[in-house]
């Protein structure tokens, strides 16, 4: 798979849930925002993990909107 395949698997779809859609646009929104790379380890490091989390924090949002279990919801 090259990057545009999984670019596209990332866009909306027209069968997709409104979880699906939410997302999706959690993870467009965390490629997007994500900053170059500047060869410091520290810094991409918390650059990186940074974005990731924000992703992370909007999935679990929309898995408590969306979300039927309790377990998974916990997690969230």
């Amino acid at each position: 798979m090259d990057d545009m395949d999984g670019m596209d698997m990332m866009m909306p779809a027209p069968g997709d849930t409104d979880a699906t859609r939410g997302y999706k646009q959690a993870m467009m929104g965390s490629m997007q925002k994500t900053p170059p790379f500047t060869g410091d380890a520290d810094r991409d490091f918390m650059q990186q993990m940074r974005v990731h989390h924000l992703a992370a924090i909007q999935m679990s949002e929309t898995l408590l909107r969306h979300g039927k279990d309790q377990q998974t919801r916990t997690l969230a």
